[in-house]
């Protein structure tokens, strides 16, 4: 709602008194006639040098105060565009604002899709399960990494005892030998998704997060699982890893999926 200006403002104030200064300097002279009864300006000689002292300053002071009245009338003008160029640059900014979120939103959810269209087009033949598609892909792949990992630790003589080097180890190898083709781009999408919320400038850290929680909600089980085990391995300890933590991406993740427990205690150490 717009405020209205008072009439009773300085430069209406101003003007009033200099148009009273103004009307007594000049109505002076005809109200000393009429007080001395006289009907001719010659016979007002005497009073004419006192009315010279006093009807000239009244006059030069209403100038002044005219002149005081144009400072406050530019005054107040100023101060109104003042006003509305803050009132502008208010209305800028949040539309500034209004269109950067925009353009973060149309990003964002480009690149969710994208998410789901790199799982949507895995598509591979194992001679023993056949055509494996989509998220079928990571069950049956983290169900072979299992079996290569427990290989791997009887082979090595570690059941009792698993060390972290050699879950590192055997996950590096299993994911060059067989996940890389699918799962290198698809992890390479999901950190850069990750990471464009997080280098956001314009969204704050509670909003953030809400991005994050729609990031975490597309993931499945074994996405999870899988993203748990990536980022303990050399391809995303030093970059993923942080937010994946920092955005508790693997809050959803079952523990009872992991391979062995101890591995928590692996990943919380690191």
């Amino acid at each position: 709602m717009e405020k209205k200006e008072s009439w009773f403002n300085r430069y209406n104030i101003t003007l009033i008194i200099a148009i009273l200064l103004a009307f007594v300097g000049i109505s002076s002279p005809f109200v000393i006639m009429k007080i001395f009864v006289t009907d001719s300006f010659d016979k007002l000689g005497p009073i004419g040098d006192w009315l010279g002292g006093t009807t000239a300053p009244l006059l030069g002071l209403a100038g002044f105060v005219m002149l005081m009245a144009a400072f406050f009338a530019q005054k107040e003008e100023l101060h109104a565009q003042q006003e509305e160029l803050k009132l502008t640059r208010k209305e800028f900014k949040e539309q500034n604002t209004t269109m950067l979120r925009q353009r973060f939103d149309n990003t964002f959810f480009h690149l969710l899709a994208l998410h789901h269209q790199i799982i949507n087009a895995i598509e591979y033949k194992s001679t023993s399960r056949g055509v494996q598609t989509g998220r079928q892909y990571f069950q049956y792949n983290f169900n072979g990494f299992q079996s290569n990992y427990k290989n791997k630790l009887r082979n090595n003589g570690q059941t009792i005892e698993p060390s972290k080097l050699l879950l590192i180890e055997s996950y590096e190898f299993y994911f060059e030998e067989y996940l890389s083709t699918f799962l290198g781009h698809y992890f390479t999408n999901l950190y850069h998704l990750l990471r464009f919320v997080d280098c956001e400038e314009n969204l704050s850290e509670e909003e953030k997060k809400n991005y994050a929680r729609i990031i975490r909600a597309q993931l499945s089980t074994y996405e999870s699982l899988f993203l748990f085990y990536n980022a303990m391995s050399k391809y995303g300890i030093e970059k993923f890893k942080p937010l994946i933590d920092k955005y508790d991406l693997l809050q959803n993740m079952p523990e009872n999926k992991i391979i062995d427990i101890r591995h928590s205690e692996y990943y919380n150490a690191i």
